[in-house]
């Protein structure tokens, strides 16, 4: 599947070639899926070494890194807002769609 995305991505990174928005987003992308295809690699390795696979812990240390990045997100929006470096619309759109709370 990654392979046939990065195969997609290649050939309309080619045909935009003209967009320098749209080719800075495709290039962006090929990264992501070559990072992610490298970690599926490393990861199908390790299974494979490993007698017992515990998919449970993994699955916690990935939400704990998930959660701490948030956390370090939200903080960084709080000081935007505190700064006035966002507007209220902003904040109010991110309030809205449960993103986060901002207090200045």
């Amino acid at each position: 599947m990654i392979a046939a995305v990065l195969k997609w991505l290649s050939e309309y990174e080619t045909q935009v070639k003209n967009d320098a928005i749209l080719l800075e987003e495709i290039k962006l992308r090929i990264k992501e899926y070559s990072m992610i295809e490298q970690h599926l690699r490393g990861r199908l390795y390790t299974h494979h070494s490993q007698s017992v696979y515990d998919g449970e812990a993994a699955l916690k240390d990935k939400i704990s890194i998930l959660t701490q990045i948030i956390e370090i997100e939200r903080e960084e929006l709080a000081k935007f807002w505190h700064d006035n470096k966002i507007s209220q619309i902003l904040k109010y759109k991110l309030e809205k769609n449960s993103i986060c709370v901002l207090t200045p």
